[in-house]
């Protein structure tokens, strides 16, 4: 029997650790997105990524018979928000992509039924996503009625204040919602996006100028003071999502007086952030 010494099997675990490790890394190039919708079959489907506000195809497949198909690539993706896209080129359902190996399964419906019925495996992010995406559907189906009383010409003034009261409730859930969400997953690229689409609190309470009275001024200069104060500039899955684009617009097109001086400024401030 030959015993080896401890040096020399010192190298060969280090050996055999280094081959794993190549092994490992070889087998996680590109990326592969196994999806199935349950009910689809024997027809083509299509994944769509963001940039901006709009979506671009980034790949293409086939679909079987049982509602399997798998999108895969040797080069991994730019992280983002994308969509599997339906035939009809109509019906979508979103997800995130941060890791690049991962499953989806679903029914097929309608794009917020998908939605609902969506179950992920091998990616946090989009349980996490996903958990979010049930919540809002939840809070959006509740709102319904009283927004249907704000938009109802007969409805009385007594109708209207209480939809209004409900729908004010339903916002503040939504928004405790987003808050506890942030800080119990921070880092996510999921918080990121809430944070991106975040709105500035405005101080009730005016500074009072030297003259005695309040600054009229206060609050549109502390809402564009700190319009950017939770963006991280330095991440450009951002960029593949439609909400930085969203901020962008607003800032530029409705804050930002339309002069050629003041849009040069704006656009210098984002340069520099």
């Amino acid at each position: 029997m030959r015993i080896l010494n401890s040096r020399n099997l010192g190298k060969k675990v280090l050996f055999l650790t280094l081959i794993l490790s190549a092994s490992l890394t070889q087998a996680q190039k590109g990326y592969k997105i196994d999806v199935t919708v349950l009910g689809l079959k024997d027809t083509v489907a299509y994944m769509a990524g963001y940039y901006g506000n709009k979506q671009y195809y980034k790949d293409t497949a086939e679909v079987n018979s049982s509602g399997q198909m798998t999108f895969e690539g040797d080069e991994a993706l730019p992280g983002g928000i994308y969509s599997i896209v339906l035939p009809d080129q109509k019906t979508y359902f979103e997800f995130i992509l941060v890791n690049q190996f991962f499953s989806m399964e679903t029914k097929l419906g309608s794009s917020a039924s998908m939605t609902n019925n969506l179950k992920v495996t091998g990616s946090k992010e989009n349980d996490l996503f996903y958990g979010y995406m049930r919540f809002i559907g939840k809070k959006q189906g509740s709102a319904g009625p009283h927004r249907r009383i704000m938009e109802d010409s007969t409805a009385s003034k007594k109708q209207k204040d209480a939809a209004r009261e409900k729908l004010m409730q339903i916002d503040k859930e939504v928004k405790e919602y987003k808050e506890g969400f942030m800080k119990d997953n921070p880092g996510t690229f999921v918080s990121k996006v809430f944070l991106t689409s975040k709105e500035p609190e405005v101080p009730k309470e005016k500074p009072m100028l030297p003259n005695g009275r309040e600054d009229s001024t206060f609050a549109r200069r502390y809402y564009m003071g700190h319009f950017w104060d939770d963006v991280d500039f330095t991440d450009d899955r951002l960029l593949r999502s439609p909400v930085l684009h969203n901020k962008l617009e607003k800032y530029i097109s409705k804050l930002t007086l339309q002069h050629p001086d003041s849009i040069t400024r704006a656009a210098d401030y984002l340069i520099r952030n």
